[in-house]
């Protein structure tokens, strides 16, 4: 008879932090309720886990690259903020 493998959340997390997986690892409990509750397909949950950890290294590096550039956390910066170069003077 095969044996079955318990696993907690706390293995979870150590396998995350192994991979480097920070938002897995802080949020290990609350990804996991939240798939009990919606029960999504194997393929939908393992998409939601990768978008959610592209979506914390995303804002986490901004995060950083703000802190480097000396801006102000609370600062934003959207896809739509542009920056108006002036046009060059006509040297002919």
């Amino acid at each position: 008879m095969e044996e079955t493998m318990k696993i907690s959340t706390e293995d979870i997390r150590i396998y995350a932090k192994a991979l480097r997986l920070s938002n897995l690892r802080n949020n290990c409990g609350d990804i996991i309720h939240k798939a009990q509750i919606d029960k999504p397909s194997y393929m939908d949950f393992i998409m939601y886990i990768l978008k959610a950890e592209t979506a914390s290294r995303q804002q986490n590096d901004l995060v950083r690259r703000m802190r480097q550039a000396k801006l102000p956390v609370t600062a934003t910066w959207t896809a739509s903020t542009s920056i108006t170069v002036p046009a060059s003077p006509n040297l002919s």
